[in-house]
């Protein structure tokens, strides 16, 4: 074993990290999708699509950097 540990170890902790933020992300775009079904949004509602479209995209973010 190397300095930095066991690269099977390693492997696999960045798939779970890796299926951990594809869940997250999943989350995410159901409560968006199921905030942006309805007809009007209230100012508050508003705020939180905004806010859940943030998350997502940071999460998808964080998805990327750990393919390259």
């Amino acid at each position: 074993m190397g300095l930095f540990g066991n690269p099977e170890d390693i492997a696999l902790d960045q798939v779970q990290d890796f299926s951990q933020l594809a869940a997250e992300h999943s989350s995410l775009d159901s409560q968006l999708q199921k905030l942006t079904q309805q007809r009007y949004l209230s100012p508050d509602q508003e705020v939180e699509a905004t806010r859940l479209k943030k998350l997502k995209l940071h999460v998808k973010d964080a998805m990327r950097q750990m393919q390259t």
